[in-house]
């Protein structure tokens, strides 16, 4: 096991599998460029601007989880970001409003003439785009 392949071992799960850009990784990519082995770039930057008083305190928290500021930021953001994307795509609903749904869902009304006829001019349209 290589000296890389060692201290890549020793950091936290999350450093490991791929959500962050480690340290480690970053002299891998760089021995490889030196080697002149084909590389690809699977990572983006971002940077912010920060008031030093959010500056010490982001400091702060990424000393106490052993993290470096640039790996607690990247976690901290993306644990964020994959929270907001559930909340978008998550529907939430009374047990009422689920259970008027899924019956609903289960038993549809029949439909109407005007849902007929719409469905009609839908299928029209859409075999005149296919012609």
């Amino acid at each position: 096991m290589g000296y890389a392949q060692v201290l890549k071992s020793m950091l936290p799960f999350w450093h490991r599998n791929g959500i962050l850009c480690t340290e480690i990784e970053f002299k891998t990519t760089k021995k490889a460029r030196s080697q002149n082995m084909p590389t690809t770039q699977n990572n983006q930057r971002v940077s912010a601007r920060v008031t030093p008083k959010v500056y010490q305190t982001l400091l702060q928290a990424a000393d106490l989880t052993g993290a470096t500021l640039n790996q607690f930021i990247v976690q901290s953001a993306y644990e964020k970001a994959r929270e907001v994307i559930e909340k978008e795509q998550l529907i939430r609903m009374t047990s009422r409003s689920a259970s008027a749904f899924f019956e609903a869902f289960a038993h549809p009304p029949k439909p109407t003439a005007k849902l007929k006829k719409a469905a009609k001019l839908y299928q029209k349209s859409h075999d005149t785009d296919e012609n």
